[in-house]
């Protein structure tokens, strides 16, 4: 049982950040960012570059200094522009693992682990914490080498045993897998899960990847233009995505605008590239402007065009995985993927015009938002 699972607390509040603003210049990186993660807790920050992910987290490890908000840290206050507060980083109680992983080339393994703990004057038990959390990233046989002498990913697993070698309350971890292969990303992606849950750790995890948000978080707070955009598990958001934004960038949805128009025959959705036949119990009405999401997983091509339930796209790629295609279809000007089993004989080619067939059950109906909204 580790410290976080043992410790008696009121609160199982780990972080809170509470309306932080960060200002570069003229530029606003962050604006009034709140959110919280409770002890334990797998937290990721999911959005496109340039959306203010980063910024949050080295605000959260004091290596950057809002313009307004507050930040607290297993209850206790670590910034208030408010009531002049700013503890220093290293006395924060929290891991941070770079993109670049930031290792010291002139030391060994065992020194850039152990390193942690010389500078903040631990001097007991040294070689047994640093040995400890070699081992549990399987990295005791090279505690002697250089960086220089290891791979990508066995650089990043020193990082993350630096990051957890003095037992922090939080682990930061920006992008730490953009610069490995996709099969080692995904194999320490998961190693990092369970070296998580076996920890206890609490952590907050920056990433423009999707699909790792979803697989391995307990909590994603999703990021657009310095705001965010939605937070919620990985289930309600791909489930009930609340806007457009996030339908597209985390559910990998195709967002249409479009029409309702009632008939003699019930409602149909009108949208550039198609028309939908909505469901009996549609309350949408005449002529609202509405929003329609569109999963890509429960859509087939075919080669032509119907009265209702298709949509026109072009093939502009396919992929092919053992006994499954998966074509790159534009659609209104948006990118999707759609699977296609190679059984179907028929394969359409890159630029052919296709159609792509849905059902309700593939649909999520919302109200259109203003265009100038955060979410967009």
């Amino acid at each position: 049982m580790t410290r976080y699972q043992s410790e008696l607390s009121d609160s199982k509040l780990e972080l809170k950040v509470d309306r932080v603003t960060k200002l570069f210049g003229s530029v606003t990186a962050l604006y009034e960012v709140s959110f919280e993660a409770e002890r334990g807790e797998f937290v990721t920050v999911l959005g496109p570059s340039g959306s203010g992910k980063t910024s949050l987290l080295r605000c959260i490890a004091g290596v950057e200094t809002p313009n307004a908000g507050t930040i607290e840290i297993g209850g206790k206050v670590v910034f208030s522009k408010r009531d002049g507060i700013e503890i220093p980083p290293e006395q924060r109680s929290v891991g941070m693992v770079y993109q670049s992983y930031a290792l010291w080339p002139h030391m060994t393994v065992f020194d850039n682990v152990a390193y942690p703990l010389r500078v903040r004057g631990v001097k007991a038990q040294i070689t047994e914490r640093v040995e400890k959390v070699l081992g549990m990233l399987n990295m005791a046989p090279m505690m002697q080498r250089y960086p220089y002498q290891l791979s990508g990913g066995e650089q990043q697993r020193v990082a993350f045993a630096r990051a957890l070698v003095y037992d922090p309350r939080i682990l930061l971890l920006d992008e730490p897998f953009s610069n490995l292969d996709t099969p080692l990303r995904e194999r320490l992606r998961d190693q990092l899960k369970m070296i998580q849950q076996e920890t206890g750790v609490t952590t907050v995890y920056v990433t423009h990847h999707r699909i790792e948000a979803s697989s391995i978080s307990d909590e994603i707070v999703v990021f657009s233009r310095g705001r965010i955009s939605a937070q919620g598990s990985p289930a309600s958001l791909l489930e009930h995505p609340p806007n457009a934004f996030v339908a597209s960038f985390l559910g990998g949805l195709l967002v249409l605008d479009g029409v309702v128009r009632r008939t003699l025959d019930g409602a149909i959705l009108e949208t550039r590239v198609g028309k939908l036949k909505l469901t009996d119990d549609s309350r949408a009405v005449d002529g609202q402007a509405v929003e329609v999401y569109v999963r890509p997983s429960l859509t087939r091509l075919v080669p032509e065009n119907g009265r209702v339930n298709r949509l026109q796209g072009a093939v502009v790629g396919v992929t092919r995985e053992v006994d499954l295609l998966e074509y790159h279809v534009a659609v209104a000007e948006q990118m999707i993927r759609v699977p296609h089993a190679l059984s179907s004989g028929w394969m359409p080619a890159i630029k052919e015009s296709v159609f792509l067939e849905t059902l309700p059950s593939a649909w999520i109906l919302a109200e259109k938002r203003p265009s100038n909204s955060v979410e967009s």
